[in-house]
């Protein structure tokens, strides 16, 4: 559009022809752009956090279920020996609510951290500071965790669930 100093001239000459154009560059404007851009990578940060939590609560009921299975031998000693089916799946629904707790506590350890090193790397790359800035709160963060432990429960239950209706004996037979 402007390739050269007389096209922004000829632009300045004849701006008044042109309706709805309007050129502004006072300090407010640049500071508006700035906190538009920065609002925009924030909220697309918000959203690729929430396709991140997604695929992680799938991770952790694909690999609790592949660890079922793989487990199975395991489960049949146990029942055998009077542990109910109840009991096992209790086990494996225990220990990955436990490392989802894990990953909530270590995420609310370093979100801040992590925060500071992507601001240093986009700094020292475009002078921007401060330009990712995660609010937290900690009521709703506790909110979204809970609703994550809850997604990781039922993940985690319905394979296990839909599985229990085979018996044990039977899918080791098959081996």
């Amino acid at each position: 559009f402007l390739d050269s100093k007389e096209d922004s001239l000829n632009l300045c000459k004849d701006k008044e022809n042109i309706n709805g154009l309007k050129i502004d560059n006072d300090p407010y404007t640049i500071v508006s752009s700035f906190e538009d851009l920065s609002s925009s990578l924030s909220n697309g940060f918000i959203f690729f956090i929430f396709i991140s939590i997604g695929c992680s609560i799938a991770l952790v009921s694909f690999l609790s279920f592949s660890s079922f299975i793989l487990n199975r031998k395991q489960s049949a000693i146990l029942s055998i020996e009077g542990a109910k089916n109840n009991e096992i799946f209790l086990v494996y629904i225990l220990e990955q609510i436990a490392i989802g707790i894990v990953g909530v506590v270590l995420s609310f350890s370093t979100i801040k951290y992590i925060t500071i090193f992507i601001n240093n790397i986009i700094l020292k790359y475009t002078k921007f500071a401060n330009l990712i800035e995660i609010p937290i709160n900690y009521r709703m963060d506790l909110l979204i965790s809970l609703l994550c432990l809850a997604l990781i429960f039922v993940f985690v239950a319905l394979p296990l669930v839909l599985s229990k209706r085979r018996e044990i004996y039977k899918e080791l037979k098959e081996e």
